[in-house]
């Protein structure tokens, strides 16, 4: 027979029917699984015995303001489940959540509302993605055997446990369309609301040996496991778990595992990001991913919480080796809102990311110190394609570590602060780069000087096709010389030079050279010599043109200039580690 679920809750209240044993590996679950292969992952719920979540039944489920069954008690009830075949095409959303309770993971019934709430906006919002009837739900507790397991049911669970990975590691899979997390627990309002009502659950009661309707009511708080001295295994109340989401270690190594592609639905302002998913996607989905020995430190400092500690070696285990897999394998990296206490990490992730070809950085603030470092470590990768900064500040020995990277072929900096200096860099980098074709730099405050070095670097260089200068600082000697090096110049299919404040003398230099490659300039688009009407013109387009523009980087810009402050308020507080010894040694004054 099984052994009772301990009485403690701290950490993920699933976790009770994870005991270290069930963790070991057994001998028809030792096949390894290959992340971002659909064929691996369809064979991994077979051999586990996996079933799927139905989206429809848990709407009935929320239509008739009933809570999640066992999976034991789904399978007889018909249309709830999908058990993937040899031969299905089938995609799921995988669900990390917190178990409320020891017993029941939402007992009232909170998960289950948000769940459909948000199923039912992402098929409206973005109905080619969600609107594919063979998409399923993985949660856990209908997905998987519940206690009291059968000996084959324990056996089916432990080869689940082994890889549960592939739920969450799979995010960025064509077959997964997401990973749903939800932080927030049940708000006090609605527990109260509902225990008034005198409600009950369905749960497996050891003591009664069967499923038993529970009320609401014998939710009890707990204290080391127990909700009273006299608690053991046969107590008959229900045992509320509040530890939080990013308190718990499953959880937390779910949300790692699933980085960068996750999204938080119990947010109540999804509502208010209806207008515009963009935001939703920007603001929300892309975070850094915790490195092992970052993971570790948690678990060691007690910040992260297990129910047993048996759990904790093999979770740090299967932790160091998603990471390394999802490094090896991650050719797209995005980080975006980075806070100024993580930068550290980024700099120690950089050099793990040997497939690298696409590097994204918004709105973040790196300190000097640590800039030369993080452009060394990307310049050095060598897939490396791609490199997009935004709102991060960088210095000119920075700028021209990264813009030499050999194997490089389109660079963004906008919004960095270059200005001349930086444009500088650039430049001397462009002289002899054998692969570079696109370079942004777009708000930067370049001057005429930064814009002379560009179109000295252009009269060498053979290969950039695409060059963006729009809201700088440009007058007509700058465009005057980029016009004069575009002349010559055999590559450069593109320059976008609008919103620049240049005169008359450098319109028309650009007016000519435009009649070889596509030069954009509000200038250009009407004879600016001919009436004040032109000049009207130019000056409102600039003038929308800066509007659109404040409203997508005015929100990254602020948010750096906040994380600089912090760093700056820190660096105040907490003396550096030689100062520290040198205050030791100084004498007591007497």
């Amino acid at each position: 027979m099984d052994e009772p679920p301990p009485c403690t809750i701290i950490g993920k209240a699933a976790e009770p029917e994870r005991g270290p044993e069930q963790l070991e590996e057994s001998a028809d679950s030792s096949e390894e699984y290959q992340l971002n292969s659909f064929e691996a992952f369809r064979r991994y719920c077979i051999n586990a015995n996996i079933a799927l979540v139905r989206p429809e039944f848990l709407e009935h489920l929320c239509q008739e303001g009933r809570v999640w069954p066992r999976r034991q008690e789904a399978e007889q009830i018909p249309g709830a489940l999908y058990k993937p075949g040899p031969d299905d095409e089938f995609s799921f959303i995988g669900i990390s959540h917190c178990w409320e309770s020891r017993e029941h993971p939402d007992p009232f019934g909170y998960q289950l509302k948000t769940i459909v709430d948000a199923w039912h906006y992402w098929r409206e919002a973005e109905p080619e993605t969600y609107r594919d009837a063979n998409t399923y739900f993985f949660i856990d507790y209908m997905s998987l055997p519940q206690f009291k397991r059968s000996a084959e049911e324990q056996t089916c669970f432990q080869r689940a446990m082994k890889h549960m990975h592939m739920f969450y590691a799979n995010s960025s899979a064509i077959f997964c369309k997401s990973v749903w997390r939800l932080e927030d627990l049940t708000p006090a309002g609605v527990k109260r609301q509902q225990i008034r009502q005198r409600r009950t659950i369905p749960v497996y009661i050891l003591a009664e040996g069967k499923v038993v309707e529970v009320p609401l009511k014998r939710l009890k708080r707990s204290v080391g496991g127990k909700c009273s001295s006299s608690c053991d295994e046969n107590c008959r109340n229900l045992h509320a778990n509040d530890i939080v989401y990013l308190g718990r270690g499953w959880c937390r190594a779910e949300f790692e595992w699933a980085k960068p592609y996750t999204v938080d639905i119990s947010r109540r302002g999804v509502c208010l990001r209806r207008c515009c998913a963009w935001y939703d996607s920007f603001f929300y989905r892309f975070s850094l991913p915790w490195t092992p020995e970052a993971f570790q430190r948690s678990v060691a400092t007690r910040a992260l919480k297990f129910t047993h500690r048996g759990d904790i070696d093999p979770v740090l285990e299967l932790q160091r080796t998603v990471f390394h897999q999802k490094v090896a394998t991650l050719k797209n990296f995005n980080c975006n809102w980075l806070p100024f206490h993580e930068v550290h990490d980024l700099v120690e992730l950089v050099p793990l990311l040997q497939v690298v070809q696409d590097f994204t950085l918004n709105a973040a603030h790196v300190a000097k110190s640590q800039q030369l470092a993080l452009a060394t470590a990307l310049a050095t990768r060598p897939a490396l394609q791609k490199v997009g900064i935004g709102s991060v500040q960088l210095s000119p020995d920075a700028v021209q570590v990264l813009a030499a990277a050999p194997w490089l072929r389109t660079l963004w900096l906008n919004d960095c602060g270059l200005g001349d200096a930086g444009a500088g860099a650039v430049a001397n980098a462009l002289v002899q780069h054998p692969t570079l074709r696109e370079v942004q730099l777009q708000i930067n405050g370049i001057g005429d000087r930064g814009a002379t070095a560009l179109a000295s670097a252009l009269e060498s260089n053979d290969v950039l096709e695409e060059l963006r200068l729009d809201f700088n600082k440009i007058r007509s000697r700058g465009a005057v010389a980029l016009a004069e090096a575009l002349r010559s110049n055999g590559s450069v299919r593109r320059l976008v030079i609008e919103n620049n404040p240049i005169g008359s003398q450098g319109v028309r230099a650009l007016r000519r050279v435009a009649e070889r490659i596509e030069v954009v300039h509000e200038g250009l688009e009407r004879n600016a010599d001919a009436s004040w009407c032109g000049w009207m013109c130019c000056i409102l387009i600039r003038v929308f043109a800066w509007i659109f523009f404040t409203m997508i980087f005015l929100p990254m810009r602020c948010f750096s200039w906040r994380q600089r402050a912090i760093a700056c308020i820190s660096a105040r507080r907490k003396p550096s580690q030689p100062e520290k010894i040198e205050k030791m040694k100084r004498p007591l004054d007497v």
